[in-house]
């Protein structure tokens, strides 16, 4: 079966449409939708222990005043995990604390399901311990942890106060499939523009095909990566129609 090639889809799709600035992120009027995973992924240099990595992704996230840091699930028998399954399994390495040193190949280390649940446990445990509450503090962050999505919520710059938000947990084990739920969020709580940052283009077309349902919530698809582009993907929607989107 021939593969389709979506990068170069989106290219022909958004051919003519123009680079744009970046949305304001003041008075929470934005949110950002981020693929954890794709963070682990992209750390060039990865600091030395897992308290500290867990840190450095919280820095990363510093001018995004409200966002969802969703990361995929991990179940038993994972549907996705049977594709990696094939191409081998692993080595898991075990983390007991935060102090502890990451393995010498982070992204070894990424290759292994259980490495990467333990290590988005290791999110949870550092962004509500109070070495992360003045980064935390004035902010609106949602961990989503095996599709269970919590608020990290400092209101004093000292303690954080772990929040569940049962609106937007989900069995889902890809965010892929749970961009538009986060985006029904965001509309409902009267977010004006939401912008998506995911690591591969199959997104592009799923908002594509929802844009119209979530107005007047703006969305925009960053491309990220050495071609970085941010597309109005509401605007983009309304121009080629919701007809042709919907197809």
């Amino acid at each position: 079966m021939a593969k389709t090639n979506k990068a170069t889809a989106v290219h022909c799709v958004a051919r003519d449409t123009k680079n744009i600035a970046y949305p304001s992120s003041r008075e929470s009027e934005t949110i950002f939708i981020e693929d954890g995973n794709a963070h682990f992924h992209t750390l060039k240099v990865v600091k030395p222990t897992f308290e500290l990595i867990s840190l450095q992704l919280l820095d990363r996230l510093s001018s995004k005043p409200d966002v969802i840091f969703s990361t995929d699930s991990y179940n038993k028998i994972p549907i996705k995990a049977q594709e990696r399954f094939r191409r081998g399994r692993r080595e898991k390495f075990l983390i007991e604390r935060g102090h502890q040193r990451k393995p010498m190949d982070f992204k070894l280390f990424l290759q292994n399901d259980d490495n990467k649940l333990q290590m988005v446990r290791m999110l949870e445990r550092v962004w509500g311990s109070q070495s992360a509450a003045k980064r935390l503090h004035g902010r609106k962050l949602f961990l989503v942890n095996q599709g269970i999505v919590r608020h990290m919520k400092c209101d004093d710059g000292e303690t954080v106060h772990p929040e569940e938000v049962h609106e937007i947990r989900s069995n889902q084990e890809e965010t892929d499939s749970r961009v538009v739920l986060y985006l029904n969020y965001a509309k409902e709580n009267n977010y004006k523009q939401a912008v998506v940052s995911p690591p591969d283009s199959d997104i592009f077309f799923i908002l594509l095909h929802h844009a119209h349902r979530l107005a007047p919530l703006i969305v925009f698809f960053d491309t990220c990566g050495s071609d970085k582009r941010l597309y109005n993907m509401s605007e983009l929607e309304e121009d080629l129609g919701s007809n042709h989107c919907e197809a």
